[in-house]
Order: structure tokens, then C-alpha cells, then sequence
């Protein structure tokens, strides 16, 4: 039997801007905080809530302090959690917890198919027709960024080397003779390649033993 339980995660999440759009650190994080909270009422938390801290977050993650700080202003402002400091670190809340969290408020296929087929037609059509025109539009958003767009991204994932990043593919963004299809996948592999170094910080990640040592002092505090 797999021990600790298991999180329900749909399958629009592969769609998502926390997915697809921004800084990998950040679903990381976040993938972390949803299985990270209590699934089931306790004397301290409620359910989709728990204790974490900052240095937990960062031997899980291998996030900085500055890119947990981004993700945490990011994910309130889209109403994704809600945090609480303590004298020791602080709740989190995950907002919508219960209701991606239960099985139930899942579709079956048998249910999609009871559909009427003549709206699923009309809806269809309209979806196609909207998705080739948004396809369209990040087609050409995708390929070819503006330098602030750049700038913006590479500073949403705390790396300094934009600039280098950025002069090295102007004019044409091409990568293998190809034109580049996103640009943004092309900037998390250069940014994995090429480590900030910026104060002296270069990302690490810690061996478990370590990331268990710290939760075991978390949950000690909490119950104090």
C-alpha cells in the first residue's frame, strides 16, 4: 500500500498559466503546498490548510527566497491560497482545496458523452473557431517576445541574464535552423544551463535527509 495518501490533480492543470506560462520553480512550489496541507480536519489545521516555512519550501523545492515570495504574491492575487505568518512561519490555505479534491466533482466520460449532441456541435465549432484565432495570436507571441516580455520572465524566475539571453537570439530566434515555437521553453532551459550567480547564490538542491530533519522540527513547534 502507498503510505501518506494521494492528491487529486485535473487534467486542465497542464493548461494552466502556473504550468504552461510561468517560471518552473513556481508549480514546483505549488505542486508542493497542495500536498504539503492537511487532507482531512485536525485539532490544529482544517482541511487544505497546514504549517510550513521558508527554508521547508526551499530544501522541497529547490526554490529561492525570492521566487517563493513571487509565486506566494502571484498565487493571492489570483485568489490560489492565502497565507498566515506565525511566530515560527506561517499557515497556508489552499483556497479551493475541497473542491479539486474530491472525486466527485469530476466529469466521467459517460457523463461527457450524455451530452446533446447538437450543442456539443454548435460548441465545438465555436471552441475551434476561438482556439485558432488564440493559436494564432500565441503562435506569434510565442515565437518572436519583445524584450520587456523577456525581461519580465527572467525576473519572475529571479535569473539576472536576461539581456545575454535575449541579444543572443535577435533578430530571428531560430534554434536548429527552426524557427523557435516558444520562446519561453528556450529561456527555462537556458536559465537551467546557465545558473544565476548573482551574490554569490547558486541554486542547490538538499539531500532528504536534511528537508526531513526540518519537518520534523516543524511539526515539534506546532505542537508546542
Amino acid at each position: 500500500m502507498i503510505q501518506s495518501g494521494a492528491t487529486i490533480w485535473a487534467r486542465q492543470t497542464i493548461e494552466s498559466d502556473i504550468f504552461f506560462d510561468k517560471p518552473d520553480k513556481w508549480f514546483k512550489i505549488w505542486f508542493y503546498l497542495v500536498n504539503m496541507v492537511n487532507f482531512k480536519d485536525t485539532k490544529q489545521f482544517a482541511r487544505g490548510s497546514g504549517f510550513t516555512k521558508y527554508e521547508l519550501i526551499m530544501h522541497a523545492t529547490g526554490a529561492t527566497k525570492n521566487q517563493i515570495d513571487s509565486f506566494i504574491r502571484y498565487a493571492k492575487e489570483q485568489s490560489m491560497l492565502s497565507t498566515q505568518k506565525t511566530t515560527r512561519g506561517m499557515v497556508v490555505t489552499v483556497t479551493n482545496y475541497n473542491t479539486y479534491q474530491k472525486l466527485d466533482n469530476y466529469k466521467t466520460d459517460t457523463q461527457t458523452e450524455t451530452q446533446p449532441k447538437h450543442n456539443r456541435n454548435t460548441t465545438d465549432t465555436i471552441q475551434k473557431k476561438g482556439s485558432m484565432e488564440v493559436s494564432k495570436n500565441e503562435s506569434l507571441s510565442n515565437s518572436k517576445p519583445q524584450e520587456r516580455d523577456v525581461k519580465k520572465f527572467f525576473k519572475e524566475n529571479n535569473h539576472s541574464g536576461y539581456k545575454k539571453f535575449y541579444d543572443s537570439n535577435e533578430p530571428d530566434w531560430m534554434s536548429g535552423g527552426k524557427p523557435i515555437n516558444n520562446w519561453k521553453h528556450l529561456a527555462n532551459s537556458y536559465m537551467d544551463n546557465h545558473p544565476n550567480t548573482k551574490g554569490g547564490i547558486v541554486e542547490s538542491k538538499t539531500n532528504q535527509s536534511i528537508l526531513d530533519k526540518l519537518q520534523r522540527q516543524s511539526r515539534e513547534e506546532v505542537n508546542l
